[in-house]
């Protein structure tokens, strides 16, 4: 834990004074896919996302090297749908450690506005990468070499600036419809710095609850 402890500040301090500098664009067609399985049921993100209030599974599928960034408000109109997105997705504002792991922070209204808002970083880690929280709790390899990776939700938070955020189980969500915006997030390459991060092939989805 002592050494995830050093890593992560060392991250913190890498990141630091560069929420200004603007993303990359798209660099190639969109490859990879997301949707929502609830009870059994596949639910695409081409249409509101509409879910009964219990758990959830939400699956990204991509490439193995890729991670991906949720950001969400009860306002659409607060998420940026073209051109640069460094309005929400800042690289100093990502949740890097995510505990509970099936949980999804929702900005409250006008957070995005004041700068101070924050987005989902998800990512998986394997059970030998001892000190790290993986945010999915499930990857498969698929037979065309990409990975589905699997997150099932069950808390939804309300992160209004504050230290911390106030959640409540899917019973009982903190909004009865929301906006996501759903990125991926390509790994490094060799030679680049952690300014050269892209967020790449945005979606824009709404999920209601019945």
């Amino acid at each position: 834990m002592k050494k995830f402890a050093f890593i992560f500040l060392t991250f913190l301090s890498l990141l630091s004074g560069c929420s200004n500098i603007p993303p990359r664009a798209p660099e190639s067609a969109k490859n990879w896919s997301f949707w929502i399985e609830q009870d059994g049921k596949i639910i695409s993100p081409d249409q509101t996302m509409v879910l009964a209030k219990k758990p959830f599974v939400i699956h990204f599928k991509g490439s193995s090297n890729d991670d991906y960034g949720l950001a969400a408000t009860p306002v659409m109109e607060e998420l940026p749908v073209s051109g640069t997105l460094e309005s929400i997705f800042r690289v100093s504002n990502g949740l890097l450690v995510d505990d509970p792991n099936t949980k999804i922070s929702i900005n409250a209204p006008g957070l995005i506005q004041k700068s101070s808002s924050s987005w989902n970083m998800w990512a998986y880690h394997f059970p030998s990468e001892v000190g790290f929280i993986s945010s999915f709790q499930k990857r498969t390899e698929n037979p065309d070499k990409t990975v589905t990776f699997s997150r099932t939700v069950d808390t939804l938070c309300i992160d209004s600036g504050q230290p911390r955020d106030d959640c409540k189980p899917i019973s009982s969500p903190v909004f009865k419809k929301f906006y996501v915006l759903v990125t991926r997030i390509p790994q490094l390459h060799p030679g680049q710095s952690i300014y050269a991060t892209r967020w790449l092939d945005p979606t824009l989805v709404s999920i209601q609850f019945q």
